[in-house]
């Protein structure tokens, strides 16, 4: 009998201790889905337009969200202030929560907007997404948060021809005042005052400002020049380099990374109708370390650099053909074939390409997003959009954003 009620008693007393212990936290589960990081506050990522984000990705991606905004994406979209930023056609800007698409404002500018960019908060200056438009001109400044415009100038001179490039407290863009030469402008972000505006010496400004670090210098591409340069400060246009003739109608500018192998220094490389060239950078009267002639003979559309690596590399794209540089010797690499994009009506750019990793990714016929390997170009993945998509694809954390002319805008994730 004793022994009976003991066992109850004991079994008892266990089940007490279990309770005043702690269970143990559950496993956490790998977290799913868009995961944003490093921002992509401008169309080619960084002042230097060198489009690259140096990160980890796994193929295949998974679509996160799609969803469908009232316009067609017309510029680009950028990554800022924890939102998604597109440019439309008709002048509706939208700022999208880049985790589930959801539309956190939309507004209306005057005019098809032509490129975004984020100047960051500073002290008493909370930020703004800055925006040009074709046909008139214009330059727009609008709060992060809810769009609401902070300023805007009226230029009333010609198409702005390049997407803005933010610096500090300064965004510089380039335009052509009808049958003038073309013009680059400086101004402030805060109240959007005019700094300096230059005509180039060298014939038309042809793309966007380039700017790189501890320089005191912009560049930009002249249709029958390489690069002019003009004093971040006064505009002071003080030297030109004159090369290879460039198309004026494509982004195939100057496109520079901070420095090649023996880290001193500055390498830009210039786009032109059918060849690379590299110049030795500010002032240098040196002839050009390299000169590509690509094999085929067609336009340049896009150009993306690496960043940090030995050698960097060089990714070109032309209408239907893809190559992989040596960046500081010009050899050719590797080559592949793609399908050719058509051009946006108004501003004739067509998708450029990105590197993410160790890949290339790029738009081909305007309706696939395909993935490369870097130093080989072979097809890693691909994806069927399924719309006509002009605008660059965008990358943020582990994720690539996509803006499409038939109003879907679209995350896809690599887990």
């Amino acid at each position: 009998m004793k022994r009976a009620i003991t066992i109850p008693l004991m079994m008892v007393l266990f089940l007490k201790i279990l309770a005043c212990c702690d269970p143990l936290p559950p496993t956490p589960e790998p977290p799913t889905g868009v995961q944003i990081d490093l921002d992509w506050p401008q169309t080619r990522r960084t002042p230097q337009q060198i489009a690259s984000l140096d990160s980890d990705v796994a193929f295949p991606l998974e679509l996160a969200w799609s969803v469908r905004v009232d316009c067609k994406a017309s510029a680009t979209p950028i990554l800022a202030f924890e939102t998604l930023y597109v440019g439309c056609g008709d002048g509706r800007l939208y700022g999208l929560d880049p985790v589930n698409g959801d539309t956190q404002f939309s507004i209306r500018l005057a005019g098809a907007i032509a490129g975004l960019a984020a100047a960051p908060a500073d002290d008493g200056f909370d930020g703004a997404i800055l925006a040009t438009t074709e046909l008139n001109g214009r330059l727009y400044a609008v709060d992060p948060t809810n769009g609401s415009e902070l300023w805007h100038l009226e230029d009333g001179w010609g198409p702005v021809v390049s997407p803005p490039t933010v610096v500090e407290s300064s965004v510089y863009y380039t335009f052509m005042p009808g049958e003038a030469e073309g013009c680059i402008r400086a101004v402030s972000v805060e109240d959007g005052s005019v700094i300096w505006q230059r005509a180039s010496e060298f014939y038309h400004i042809s793309g966007p400002p380039m700017l790189y670090d501890g320089l005191d210098d912009v560049f930009a591409p002249t249709s029958f020049s390489i690069y002019s340069q003009f004093n971040r400060e006064t505009g002071d246009h003080y030297w030109g380099h004159l090369g290879y003739n460039t198309n004026p109608w494509y982004t195939s500018g100057p496109y520079g990374m901070d420095s090649i192998d023996n880290g001193e220094d500055i390498l830009i490389v210039i786009g032109h109708d059918v060849n690379i060239v590299a110049s030795n950078g500010p002032g240098s009267s040196d002839p050009a370390p390299w000169v590509c002639e690509l094999p085929n003979q067609d336009l340049i559309t896009g150009i993306a650099l690496t960043e940090n690596r030995s050698p960097n590399l060089l990714v070109i794209s032309q209408p239907q053909t893809l190559y992989t540089l040596d960046a500081q010797t010009g050899d050719i690499l590797a080559q592949a074939s793609t399908l050719p994009n058509n051009e946006w009506q108004n501003n004739h750019r067509t998708p450029q390409p990105v590197i993410w990793g160790d890949y290339v990714l790029h738009i081909a016929d305007n309706t696939m997003l395909v993935a490369y390997e870097l130093e080989s170009l072979n097809e890693a993945w691909r994806y069927d959009i399924g719309l006509r998509t002009y605008a660059s694809p965008i990358i943020s954390g582990n994720a690539v954003f996509i803006a499409t002319a038939a109003g879907t805008v679209m995350a896809l994730y690599s887990d």
